[in-house]
């Protein structure tokens, strides 16, 4: 009997196994993901640093549109393999891949738990904190449930309960998912208005360095082009229009440019960006409505006097 099942055991049934294994592990693990930087996204924490979160949210929900499709197949074909042979059933590599899956998920759940507790006991008492918690609770209880029916032999009997439920849920997290981060197109406006303020940084470094070298401000962005440097102010090529630079007062300036969206994120104070010299720390927010936006900046002469000034010069001998 062992011989005939040995026999069974083909490379086949090896890699129709471990890639239904496979999936579901990537499939469980973009799944708590998805759910925890959207939650992290609509209940932020004040005493969060901010990041950008969506970056995660893509990921995860790219890794779910594939991977989660693709268990749901390999256990169909291996449902109906079974059905065929029902001697399959106790392969061993069947046998050893669905008690390492039990191990692993059991490790993974342990290690969220872990990690929720951790935040727990670091003050992250919060309703964001109780809703990651039931996710792990119920996502762990799932994979536990359906794999410990499949050693028992009660597998076809929970099969449409467990791929309802588990559909059910992916797709709700999906959309979730959608609904905070945007549409695809939603994304592309977003990268397309970070491209502007990387722009805008960049003219703002180059104003401040004239300043320094000259102390007054250019009259116009084009005095900054640099050719030895091979500095060139950058324009804005989604309207294909130049930069807005307006002289205020002998140190105050603004940089304005045309937002597809805002990036604004509610119920979170603005927080400074990736530091760049121009102004002080407290001023170095780029936080912008949709539409014509323009960023108000003052220099602090004793934050940025001149390189040279101060220093005695000794004449040449």
């Amino acid at each position: 009997m062992k011989d005939e099942q040995h026999k069974k055991s083909t490379p086949k049934d090896f890699f129709l196994n471990l890639g239904a294994i496979v999936a579901i592990y990537v499939s469980v693990i973009s799944f708590l993901n998805l759910l925890f930087t959207t939650l992290d996204s609509i209940l932020p924490d004040s005493a969060d640093y901010y990041y950008d979160s969506y970056a995660s949210m893509r990921l995860a929900v790219a890794c779910l549109v594939i991977a989660f499709p693709l268990f749901m197949l390999l256990s169909r074909m291996l449902n109906k393999d079974i059905k065929k042979n029902p001697e399959k059933e106790n392969l061993g590599v069947r046998k050893w891949l669905t008690y390492l899956t039990l191990f692993v998920t059991g490790i993974a759940m342990a290690v969220d738990l872990i990690w929720l507790i951790n935040n727990f006991l670091s003050g992250e008492i919060t309703l964001r904190f109780s809703l990651k918690a039931l996710s792990v609770l119920v996502t762990s209880l799932l994979v536990f449930g359906y794999y410990i029916t499949k050693i028992r032999g009660e597998g076809p009997k929970y099969e449409k309960l467990f791929a309802w439920t588990s559909v059910t849920l992916v797709i709700a997290a999906i959309s979730f998912g959608f609904y905070v981060m945007g549409s695809p197109f939603t994304q592309r406006l977003r990268n397309i208005d970070e491209k502007k303020i990387q722009d805008l940084q960049s003219v703002q470094s180059q104003i401040v360095n004239y300043w320094q070298q000259k102390e007054f401000l250019p009259e116009n962005l084009q005095d900054l082009n640099d050719p030895i440097s091979g500095y060139v102010v950058p324009k804005d090529t989604d309207k294909n229009v130049d930069y807005v630079y307006k002289i205020m007062g002998m140190t105050s300036f603004q940089l304005c440019a045309n937002f597809n969206i805002t990036n604004e994120y509610k119920n979170r104070q603005p927080t400074p960006t990736a530091y760049y010299p121009g102004t002080s720390a407290k001023n170095e927010t780029w936080a912008h409505p949709a539409g014509e936006y323009c960023f108000d900046r003052t220099i602090d002469p004793a934050l940025y006097p001149h390189p040279l000034k101060g220093v005695k010069l000794e004449p040449f001998q």
